[in-house]
C-alpha cells in the first residue's frame, strides 16, 4: 500500500481531507475511479468488498454499489454526481441507499496532475462539527484513508505485473 508519507489527513471543525498520492497518471486514476469494474477492485477500507450495481459518473448520475464487510454483513450506498468535470474533480452526495436513512454526506474529490503521479485530495463536509465528530468515532478518516491506500496499491500491482490498463 501507498506508504504514510504519500497520504496526509487534515480536520477541520466540519471537514475531513484526505489526501494521497498515486504513481500513476491523472487519466488512468480517473478511469480507475469512474470505471465499474476498476473501482469495485479497491473501494473500500480493508477486508471489504465492493459490487456496483449502476454506475453513471456524469452531472445528475448515480453510482448504487454495496460494500461488504469480512462478516458478510452488506451496506448498501447510493452516490448522486452533483458535478463532474473529467479529469479533474467529482463532487457528490453520498448515502446509505435505504430509505428511511436521511444522513449524507457530501464529497469533493480533486485529481490533480504531478510529473506523471496524481495527487487525489478527498473532503468530506458535514453538516456540523457533531456530525463530523460522530464520523470520526465509526472510523471514516482511517477506513477513507484505507480505501485511498488501496487505490494507489492497485497501481503498485500493475507496475509489478507489467499490466497498464486502460487509459
Amino acid at each position: 500500500m501507498g506508504s504514510d508519507a504519500e497520504m496526509a489527513i487534515e480536520l477541520s471543525e466540519t471537514s475531513i481531507i484526505i489526501q494521497q498520492l498515486v504513481d500513476a497518471p491523472r487519466d488512468r486514476v480517473w478511469h480507475a475511479w469512474t470505471a465499474p469494474n476498476e473501482i469495485d477492485r479497491w473501494w473500500g477500507p480493508i477486508g471489504t468488498t465492493t459490487t456496483t450495481r449502476k454506475m453513471h459518473v456524469e452531472t445528475g448520475g448515480e453510482w448504487i454499489y454495496t460494500m461488504t464487510d469480512a462478516d458478510g454483513t452488506g451496506f448498501p450506498h447510493r452516490v448522486t454526481f452533483k458535478s463532474v468535470v473529467k479529469p479533474d474533480r467529482i463532487d457528490y452526495t453520498l448515502k446509505p441507499d435505504e430509505p428511511e436513512v436521511s444522513d449524507q454526506l457530501e464529497v469533493s474529490v480533486q485529481f490533480t496532475e504531478q510529473a506523471g503521479n496524481t495527487h487525489v485530495r478527498m473532503d468530506m463536509l458535514f453538516e456540523s462539527p457533531a456530525d463530523r465528530d460522530d464520523a470520526i468515532e465509526y472510523g471514516v478518516a482511517e477506513g477513507t484513508s484505507e480505501t485511498l491506500a488501496r487505490l494507489a496499491s492497485i497501481f503498485e500491482d500493475e507496475d509489478r505485473s507489467g499490466v497498464t490498463g486502460p487509459s
